[in-house]
């Protein structure tokens, strides 16, 4: 069945699909390539202080691209043969973006200060914050509109192997954690150059002609078109991010490192779904608007695909998790392979979420997604304290499975009722 329905969507998806599987797994990889060196090198505790640098970059990220490698890259699909229109996008989100990126700036200084676990190491997080320049110079949205992901692929692998061999030059003993930020955060930084240079050299739009437009009612419609997508984003990073801040400050920067450790595995599983996600996102765009009951036929046999393959996929890695961290700690911690066997549960789950993201983003349930991520980064925020606090590492874990499910219920319910969700979503704003 999936071969099938393969073959009915065009060439240029499936090729989108084998870049990005390619990028992906360069993404996982090759990070896992160092990623137990680091652990073992650098231990626990100042891994996980990396770890919740890496968390704040992060955050900072979503913040700048403000929703816009999803809205731009809608936009950039639509309009990719007007040449004019095209400039006029870019100029409009780069503009935006430096506006963001110096709010972040300033935002995180406050925030080092402020908090004493950031404050103790803070030349890492100034250190991160490459990630975030990196992340905005980087036009993902503009590749994923055109469907030429190929050039994401060669630019980041290139980048991260030469980041491996680095770290494995320069990275010898526990004060190298300061060399081991910077050849990680340096990589992103320099990928985003690239890629924002790839415009010019591969798409011929002219760089230096860009006009950065700081017409604010322009932007602001730019900012609104965006904010949704935005929210929703943002208030899934209050988990997929936040979780391990929360481990750092409530139960200790050892916790946090364990809980990275199970992350890093788990989002390497995931990964596996993403190149399909991102690849078929433009598509599913133009299939929606031009051929709605198509749209509708692929919808409903992703759905089942989905979840069979989702859960298939998290009972192996449950059965796997010892043998997943003596590979990655050198020993048998069991208290890191409980926390991995919790969140073998979480991964069926957030799988299926991830596939079914495209769907409701090609429908422009922008509202609607906002509100289910809004609902579950409250509640999360709310149990997620007290629970990291009593239980430590299987605590975090616990409420990472409870958001998971409760995305999932929510995201089948927008996908599949097509009447009845409004009501229910209006007695919730």
């Amino acid at each position: 069945m999936l071969k099938r329905l393969l073959l009915k969507v065009n060439k240029q998806v499936l090729k989108n699909v084998i870049s990005l599987s390619i990028l992906q797994g360069s993404n996982y990889i090759l990070p896992l390539i160092t990623f137990p060196y680091l652990v073992r090198v650098l231990g626990s505790e100042k891994y996980g202080t990396i770890a919740i640098a890496t968390a704040v970059a992060q955050y900072l990220s979503v913040f700048v691209d403000f929703g816009f490698n999803y809205t731009a890259t809608r936009d950039v699909a639509l309009h990719k043969n007007d040449s004019e229109r095209l400039n006029k996008i870019i100029s409009n989100v780069y503009s935006a973006k430096l506006i963001f990126l110096c709010i972040a700036l300033g935002f995180l200084t406050v925030i080092v200060i402020l908090i004493p676990i950031f404050f103790k190491y803070y030349p890492i997080y100034f250190i991160f914050f490459m990630i975030v320049i990196g992340n905005a110079l980087f036009p993902t949205w503009f590749y994923q509109g055109v469907e030429r992901m190929n050039y994401i692929t060669a630019i980041n692998i290139s980048i991260k192997i030469l980041s491996v061999v680095l770290i494995f030059l320069f990275v010898k003993e526990k004060d190298d954690y300061i060399t081991a930020s910077i050849i990680q955060a340096s990589g992103i930084l320099i990928a985003g150059f690239i890629g924002f240079s790839m415009l010019q050299i591969k798409f011929s739009i002219s760089v230096r002609n860009l006009k950065l437009n700081f017409n604010f009612r322009h932007l602001l419609q730019e900012i609104k078109d965006s904010s949704n997508v935005f929210i929703s984003t943002l208030a899934g990073n209050v988990y997929g991010q936040g979780a391990v801040i929360i481990t750092g400050i409530f139960a200790g920067n050892k916790y946090a490192g364990y809980y990275s450790i199970v992350q890093k595995i788990a989002s390497a599983i995931v990964g596996l779904s993403q190149p399909f996600a991102q690849a078929i996102y433009p598509y599913l765009c133009n299939v929606y608007v031009n051929n709605y009951k198509r749209f509708n036929e692929i919808k409903k046999k992703t759905a089942f695909l989905v979840i069979a393959c989702s859960f298939t996929i998290s009972v192996i890695s449950f059965f796997s998790s010892a043998i997943f961290i003596k590979w990655v700690t050198g020993d048998k911690n069991y208290y890191i392979t409980n926390m991995m066997r919790f969140s073998s549960i979480m991964i069926g789950f957030t799988i299926c979420n991830v596939l079914l993201n495209p769907f409701i983003l090609a429908m422009k349930k922008y509202v609607q997604m906002r509100k289910m991520y809004l609902i579950t980064s409250t509640l999360f925020l709310i149990l997620s304290i007290p629970v990291t606090y009593s239980l430590k590492g299987i605590g975090i874990m616990v409420c990472m499975i409870f958001v998971e499910i409760s995305i999932f219920v929510g995201s089948i319910f927008i996908m599949m009722i097509n009447k009845q969700y409004k009501k229910f979503f209006s007695l919730l704003s």
